[in-house]
């Protein structure tokens, strides 16, 4: 567990004084907190991220300022200040230390996150296998999991509950966000519910925000949506719902180069900061972040059946199954280093 770790306890500290401060004058508080994160940063990721962030908050116009108080003054506390360290101590400093030092080691690259999807109403045959996988990411530096039932999330609810030190996001349809299913997630400090976008995420995400939920929306996006991501038109809408951020899924059938133009567009609005939510698009940002993290960008998704999903139609090796084989022995044959450390897996 990092909860005892001293250098978590300290920032935990500044950065629920910063919050407190933060109800009352969002853009001090905020451009101090990054100021300070900036100055005691090591890593390479760290730094780049506080920079950038440094910089986007030179615009007193920022739409970012309204976001942080409105995230700051209607979600728990507790939720955002965990979930906060987990993704951003844990994940990005101690387990990115862990990750650079295994690919060095053992020559593979090691993704900074991990998509699970799930056979939700099938979930407790594998709930044994599963948490093994979490146990092995962890031992590996990953404390970031994206979890996509498709059905009955209430069912992975124990996972994130048994580990408390790594970061979840729960990607769930709005039929799914009732107060029976917000009634067994209360108790969880680690978890970010993320709101499939369409005609009924207004109630959904008006229910999450009335209790206290940290959440954001996610839109599968094909070709035929591009001109309304490129607009704007897309975030103009989510910002109405209070989303944190909106982030882009592609289809399974979305090619590179589609994945690559959303992105851009993505990248765009956010540097903007038009809207009080922020643009993100899942496969290049996640790439943006792990090749900041390690000298090879890489990510990784398993389906239901427990298979490693090819990438972008790119194939994948044979028998890469989370319940037949360890995960570190699946990244190793998949993701392994190539002979320039820094072309991308």
């Amino acid at each position: 567990m990092m909860g005892n770790d001293i250098s978590r306890i300290l920032i935990e500290t500044v950065v629920r004084k910063t919050l407190r401060d933060m109800k009352d004058s969002p853009e001090r508080s905020t451009r101090n907190l990054v100021d300070m994160a900036l100055h005691f940063s090591s890593g390479p990721f760290q730094r780049e991220f506080f920079e950038m962030a440094q910089k986007m908050l030179q615009n007193e116009h920022s739409a970012y300022y309204s976001l942080i108080q409105d995230v700051v003054s209607s979600a728990d506390t507790d939720k955002l200040v965990s979930f906060g360290l987990n993704l951003g101590y844990n994940s990005f400093v101690a387990g990115a230390k862990t990750i650079r030092a295994v690919e060095a080691r053992e020559h593979f690259n090691i993704p900074w996150t991990i998509r699970l999807d799930f056979h939700g109403s099938s979930y407790a045959q594998q709930a044994d296998a599963y948490r093994s996988v979490i146990r092995q990411g962890r031992q590996l530096g990953i404390f970031t999991w994206a979890l996509f039932p498709d059905s009955q999330p209430q069912n992975l609810l124990g996972l994130a509950a048994e580990h408390s030190d790594c970061a979840f996001l729960l990607f769930c349809r709005p039929e799914d966000i009732t107060n029976a299913l917000l009634d067994e997630a209360d108790r969880l400090k680690n978890l970010l519910i993320l709101v499939r976008y369409g005609s009924a995420a207004a109630d959904a995400c008006a229910l999450l925000r009335q209790r206290g939920f940290l959440y954001a929306v996610y839109v599968p996006y094909g070709e035929s949506d591009l001109e309304r991501i490129a607009s704007g038109e897309l975030f103009c809408c989510a910002e109405n719902l209070h989303a944190s951020f909106t982030l882009l899924l592609a289809a399974p059938a979305c090619t590179e180069e589609l994945r690559r133009t959303a992105y851009e567009h993505a990248v765009r609005i956010r540097k903007a900061q038009q809207y009080r939510t922020v643009p993100m698009e899942w496969t290049f940002d996640s790439r943006f972040v792990d090749g900041i993290i390690s000298d090879g960008a890489c990510s990784a998704a398993f389906d239901e059946n427990g298979d490693l999903a090819p990438r972008c139609g790119q194939p994948v090796p044979e028998n890469c199954n989370l319940f037949t084989r360890p995960l570190r022995d699946i990244l190793k044959e998949a993701f392994p280093k190539a002979a320039d450390a820094g072309s991308p897996a």
